[in-house]
């Protein structure tokens, strides 16, 4: 079956028809089947022209997955290229399948994740960054964790942020932050207190140059 297909429900006997219409969405959720957002999805499925409909469900959940779109309406491969053109949409590919944002919708989760970022910096400027999961729960819409990872990615190769393992933080030169220091003032701390200790023995090194074992400090007279 496919979006837009009819169908005709009979009784157990097959004798009497009981109603009939056509398929809105192949994929109905098990909760929430009565929220705005989901009724809005609804009225946006039921436009017969597919590209009306992508562009009213991209406009109620700001995200879609494309591939499942594609398939529910048996679109061809032309069919699937034109739409991704003449909307300007933005592809995600994950394991699971390729997902599309809509523009707006882009540009204001681009905008979002700078301003989170900037203020977390601010915040917080001796962590190396923020988690992925602390900064995709603070965003609307809320993408799925792997369509947010591969959004990340995308920012990441147009050098849009910056990404260390776990950690998520903005371009120095965007948003005006600093790398943690933390390890050169841990070094510096080091370097202090070797220098103390030193001096209270009665000899002096170079905090820059470690002293060789054959420059042994001369004990004091005293």
């Amino acid at each position: 079956a496919a979006v837009g297909d009819r169908f005709v429900l009979r009784d157990t006997t097959a004798q009497r028809t009981i109603g009939g219409g056509s398929f809105v969405d192949l994929r109905a959720p098990a909760r929430k089947r009565r929220t705005p957002e989901r009724l809005a999805q609804l009225a946006a499925g039921a436009l017969p022209d597919p590209e009306k409909s992508l562009s009213a469900l991209l406009e109620a959940s700001g995200y879609l997955d494309f591939g499942a779109f594609v398939r529910d309406r048996a679109l061809s491969d032309a069919e699937r290229e034109t739409l991704i053109q003449h909307l300007s949409l933005l592809r995600l590919p994950t394991a699971k399948g390729e997902f599309v944002v809509a523009p707006a919708a882009w540009l204001r989760l681009k905008t979002a994740i700078h301003a989170t970022l900037t203020t977390f910096h601010a915040d917080y400027p001796n962590l190396p960054g923020m988690g992925l999961e602390r900064l995709r729960l603070q965003l609307q819409p809320r993408l799925p964790a792997p369509v947010f990872a591969a959004l990340l990615q995308g920012l990441a190769r147009h050098k849009e942020i910056s990404l260390d393992g776990a950690w998520i933080r903005c371009r120095d030169t965007r948003c005006g932050c600093r790398r943690p220091t933390r390890r050169y003032g841990a070094r510096s701390a080091i370097t202090s207190a070797a220098k103390d200790a030193s001096v209270r023995r009665g000899c002096a090194i170079s905090p820059a140059i470690p002293a060789s074992p054959s420059r042994r400090c001369a004990a004091s007279s005293s």
